[in-house]
């Protein structure tokens, strides 16, 4: 292999994903002008070398780390100046990575660690900003007209040790500055969370329902044992300050901050939330919440949760944009990708998912969040019929949920996890065990309720799951999974004899999943029942197209009930639609 010390230079633009949707031909257009006008020759000009581009981005190498940093903050100005008299959506803003190291030459393109710490200082950068290494720091120190704030130490995915990283200041000149900020502290290896006290907009006597509030929803994020999340005694330092949430993400080290506000008029309250990316200071999510203010514990409890399960999905889905951006190079990457991959419940895309996990697995054994996902893919494929061999897969994600469990006893994606695997490989008291731990150990957890709820529902105790399943739907309403819900929703409906409120739940579930074959058995058994057989027929017909020749044994294979009075009762309705037993 061929080695060499270059300077590196990592730049994309941001948002392009949004600019392209917005405008593909006008994005495409605007950056290839930018790039032959200003971009291209300003790298001529500083002797630098385009290793690759990738649509949106480019891999720079300088054999002088003074040119590197030069180039950068011209390309960065003339970038400023085409965008001025813009509209900021469709302003093209870079973020620029720097760094000085020993790279590994192939062919023409560069690797190793010098690659990859300037690849994570520009995803680290604000827009418009371009962010250096302590190594490429020392050496263009004194040698630039520029001046740099010092932004503490940074751990880098995949990089051994903390990285100090230096942001050169935009529109100063002059002698060198450094140190004008508190030093930062080192991001977490995943993703971090620091609630600020919520901004009292009323009189002091609602100060304790305010700070309720804030305490609530950081102890209710904790139980997310994927977050990193402030204690309460560090946030609270923040009370009654205007503070700008990137000098609070530096000061606590935290890429995430959420802040909000209460204000009380007589007998309603708004509340309003809003979770800001403390890096770049872009918007992650945000809520308003207007209520009565009948009973206010039950009402804080209500905002609490309403706020933790909106912001895990959020936190989740930019994370893994954030990931898939990259090349996966660490466990947690290739963790978000496989997650990724996973919730688009197809074929393909789980045998990917699997594939992922497997090397978060390799590149980290104690991982237990990715043996609980690498269950699920398992589970799945023998779920949707997927697997040729449908009781192994099924006891493969059992043994993997347990050692998931195994890893992290207080992990409740770990419990849920074994939950629904060992229900499916008919270990029923280890479902309800580790279905009703998960509910414990994090009671906002939608995937704890669903899997309990399936547990219940399958063992013959439909009001439990109804209860459990319901809880799941209020949580998570929109749940990529909703038609699963209101499949053993209906299930546990029919079970229970009202036969209307499957109807329902089971067209609910065919709305979102037209092949799901459990909504379809206790649609048809359910109407059925009720004597609708005009209805069922029409519902033969409409799975005609999707699953054509359907038998008893297709029809009940999704059902892992623990004893006889359940299967005999959901035959029963699909003898009455029309089904007969195999000769």
């Amino acid at each position: 292999m061929k080695r060499r010390l270059v300077a590196v230079v990592a730049a994309d633009v941001v948002g392009y994903s949004r600019l392209m949707a917005d405008d593909e031909a006008g994005t495409l257009n605007a950056l290839k002008a930018h790039r032959r006008a200003s971009i291209d020759p300003k790298i001529e000009e500083h002797h630098g070398r385009i290793v690759k581009t990738t649509g949106d981005g480019m891999l720079l190498e300088f054999h002088s780390i003074v040119d590197a940093v030069c180039c950068a903050v011209e390309i960065q100005q003339a970038t400023s100046q085409q965008n001025a008299g813009l509209p900021s959506e469709r302003r093209l803003e870079l973020r620029v990575g720097i760094n000085l190291g020993d790279v590994i030459l192939d062919g023409d393109d560069l690797y190793g660690d010098g690659v990859n710490v300037a690849a994570r200082l520009e995803a680290l950068a604000e827009p418009g900003s371009i962010y250096l290494s302590n190594t490429a720091y020392e050496h263009v120190r004194g040698k630039v007209d520029f001046a740099f704030d010092d932004l503490g130490d940074h751990a880098l995915k995949n990089i051994a040790t903390p990285i100090r990283v230096y942001r050169v200041r935009r529109g100063v000149q002059g002698a060198e500055q450094t140190g004008s900020t508190r030093p930062a502290l080192a991001l977490p290896d995943r993703p971090s969370i620091a609630v600020l006290p919520f901004a009292n907009m009323s009189g002091d006597s609602d100060q304790y329902f305010v700070d309720g509030i804030t305490e609530d929803v950081t102890t209710t994020l904790s139980k997310w044992r994927w977050f990193f999340v402030i204690a309460r005694n560090s946030s609270f330092i923040y009370k009654d300050r205007a503070v700008d949430v990137k000098q609070v993400g530096r000061e606590l080290g935290v890429r995430y901050v959420l802040e909000g506000s209460v204000r009380r008029a007589a007998n309603r309250v708004r509340i309003t939330a809003q979770l800001v990316d403390a890096i770049n200071g872009s918007h992650v999510w945000a809520e308003k919440f207007d209520r009565e203010l009948v009973d206010i514990f039950a009402l804080q409890d209500e905002i609490t949760e309403r706020i933790a399960t909106a912001i895990d999905p959020a936190m989740r889905l930019i994370e893994t944009q954030r990931a898939i951006r990259e090349p996966a190079i660490d466990a947690w990457d290739h963790f978000l990708r496989g997650s990724f991959s996973f919730y688009k419940y197809e074929k393909h895309s789980n045998e990917e998912a699997r594939r992922h996990f497997a090397k978060a697995i390799e590149l980290d054994p104690t991982f237990a969040l990715a043996h609980a996902q690498l269950a699920r893919t398992h589970y799945f494929d023998a779920w949707m019929n997927w697997a040729d061999m449908p009781e192994r897969s099924y006891e493969t994600a059992y043994r993997l949920a347990a050692t998931a469990v195994m890893l992290d006893g207080m992990e409740a994606v770990a419990h849920s996890a074994l939950a629904i695997t060992a229900l499916f490989a008919r270990h029923y008291d280890a479902a309800l065990r580790a279905g009703h731990r998960a509910i414990e150990l994090n009671p906002n957890y939608q995937y704890g309720h669903s899997s309990y709820g399936h547990a219940l529902a399958f063992v013959g105790r439909p009001v439990e799951a109804i209860q459990c399943l319901q809880t799941a739907l209020r949580l998570s309403p929109n749940d990529p999974m909703a038609w699963a819900f209101y499949g053993t929703l209906a299930l546990a409906h029919y079970d229970s004899r009202c036969y209307e409120a499957a109807v329902d739940a089971a067209r609910r579930a065919l709305a979102i999943r037209r092949e799901h074959l459990r909504g379809f058995a206790v649609l048809v058994a359910s109407l059925a029942q009720l004597g609708r057989s005009q209805d069922v027929e029409d519902e033969r017909a409409r799975m005609q197209d999707v699953m054509p020749d359907l038998d008893l044994r297709q029809l009940t294979a999704p059902f892992p009930f623990r004893d006889g009075a359940g299967l005999n009762h959901l035959l029963d309705g699909l003898r009455k639609a029309g089904w007969e037993d195999a000769a």
